[in-house]
């Protein structure tokens, strides 16, 4: 693999490979910093409608229905 001009055997720590493992990158050059506003504006969402449904329905628990829906974020921001 390819580090600054160099050959190394593997990448270094704070640095990544590509696909074919031929380069390395810095782990800066992700662009994983956006990934939780969407799921924080979701998160919000869920919060949301568990309250109205806390509201129409006195049985209705918003605190652990909002987890479960929470869960279900998870599930999906894994598979994304």
């Amino acid at each position: 693999m390819m580090l600054n001009e160099g050959c190394v055997q593997d990448c270094p720590k704070g640095y990544l490979s590509n696909y074919e493992a031929s380069e390395c990158y810095p782990l800066s050059d992700l662009d994983i910093k956006l990934i939780p506003f969407p799921c924080c504006i979701i998160a919000i969402v869920m919060f949301f409608l568990s309250y109205v449904g806390s509201v129409n329905k006195v049985k209705h628990l918003m605190i652990p229905n909002w987890l479960v829906m929470m869960g279900f974020l998870e599930h999906g921001i894994l598979l994304s």
